[in-house]
């Protein structure tokens, strides 16, 4: 896929800064970078990395869009800017799922484990990155 990166509306972000990333509906292949204060969009782009995540699911937005059959912006991940654009990193070699109609939560690819943090996520081609040793570990907590 090719990289790209635009800002939106002449808006920017800075590295370090809290964010919410979520695959753009209306862009094509693009995640959309939103700032966590304010709710505005900063950026359009083809990956991006985040640290200190946490995974949201808007309940109410998840049962608007089963109740229309439509799809609808309702989950995202929340953390601080890394890099954009960059190839994932190898340790994160777990890929996060979520279906709305199965699950309220974001869950590791093969399993309905929930996963609702993680130290890194990386976002790219409509997919969550993380480290699957990392998730063993919060398992057992």
């Amino acid at each position: 896929m090719e990289q790209f990166f635009k800002r939106y509306r002449g808006r920017t972000f800075k590295f370090g800064e809290t964010v919410e990333v979520y695959w753009n509906l209306n862009v094509e292949n693009a995640f959309s970078i939103r700032c966590a204060a304010n709710k505005l969009v900063s950026a359009h782009c083809s990956s991006v990395t985040l640290t200190n995540c946490e995974f949201i699911v808007g309940e109410a937005g998840r049962q608007s869009a089963i109740r229309k059959e439509k799809q609808e912006v309702h989950t995202f991940v929340r953390g601080k800017v890394v890099s954009v654009n960059q190839s994932c990193p190898s340790e994160l070699d777990q890929v996060v799922s979520y279906e709305p109609y199965k699950h309220g939560f974001l869950f590791r690819e093969g399993t309905s484990t929930p996963v609702n943090s993680a130290s890194s996520v990386h976002c790219e081609a409509n997919y969550c990155h993380v480290s699957a040793s990392e998730q063993d570990l919060l398992e057992d907590l």
